[in-house]
């Protein structure tokens, strides 16, 4: 079966066009987890910020009453970690293969 090279350009391109269309929508994901994170991590140190301003003065009134003060200071704690990005389509880099034997070469001398 014979096929024109405008209809390998075609199908190509089509190719492309799908996987574009799938990134984007994983994309949209991404961003939306994104932002509940960012959200969340804005919450905490919200909350933290209160707690800190409250332990402050805690030790503010033990110090100006003269007492031990002995509570711990409120520690942010550890956040939710970076979503990575999704990545980008494969290409077909046909240079690569020929580095790697570029670099078989120099090894022997």
């Amino acid at each position: 079966m014979k096929v024109k090279k405008g209809n390998l350009i075609t199908i190509f391109l089509t190719e492309r066009l799908h996987i574009r269309e799938e990134r984007a929508v994983l994309l949209v994901e991404w961003k939306k987890q994104q932002e509940a994170r960012k959200v969340e991590i804005a919450t905490r140190r919200a909350e933290w910020e209160v707690e800190k301003q409250e332990w402050e003065m805690e030790k503010a009134a033990a110090k100006a009453s003269k007492k031990k003060f002995s509570k711990k200071r409120p520690i942010l704690g550890k956040l939710p970690v970076a979503i990575p990005r999704p990545p980008m389509a494969a290409t077909n880099d046909e240079s690569s293969d020929d580095d790697d034997a570029d670099d078989d070469d120099r090894s022997d001398e």
